[in-house]
């Protein structure tokens, strides 16, 4: 189940990269505004306009869920209380940050690494971006290479990486 939820990165990437691209390329100079430019509006207003809504269309808490049962709220209530007692939360949450902040790096600095290497077509560079996410996404499909029982360790976001061990 996390690695369906973590194969959202490599969709996004697989899409993203080539969508991002044609909108710079398709869009460059129409009424005066850079390609770049575009590529703000047209993928930058969705998602504030779906931020504003589930500002104000998702529930405050647990209490205050219409959707829930009062036993569901009870059970979760505890589940939290229960999950607070526990002490290893920061050392994987610093492995989670810094598993993402490799994300991030990618995320950012691979077009530009892309047209340093020579290609100079923002659509070929979103294409070629989307490669490593498609990879990622089919290493999240592939059991790990070691038993159930040792897997406890190994944080399961690590499938989305190129590098994954997932993929050896």
């Amino acid at each position: 189940m996390v690695a369906l939820f973590m194969s959202g990165v490599a969709v996004a990437g697989v899409v993203g990269g080539p969508l991002s691209g044609w909108i710079m390329k398709t869009f460059a100079g129409l009424y005066g505004l850079s390609g770049w430019q575009w590529l703000f509006l047209l993928e930058g207003l969705p998602s504030v306009r779906i931020g504003s809504w589930t500002l104000f269309y998702l529930d405050d808490g647990i209490r205050s869920a219409r959707w829930l049962s009062e036993d569901d709220k009870q059970q979760l209530e505890r589940a939290i209380v229960e999950d607070g007692q526990h002490q290893q939360r920061l050392p994987l949450a610093l492995v989670y940050f810094l598993f993402v902040m490799g994300l991030y790096g990618v995320s950012f600095w691979l077009p530009q690494l892309i047209k340093n290497s020579g290609v100079k077509d923002v659509f070929d560079i979103g294409l070629l971006t989307a490669i490593p996410y498609a990879a990622s996404g089919a290493g999240t499909r592939r059991p790990p290479p070691w038993p159930a029982r040792w897997a406890w360790w190994w944080p399961p976001s690590t499938a989305t990486t190129p590098s994954s061990p997932w993929l050896r």
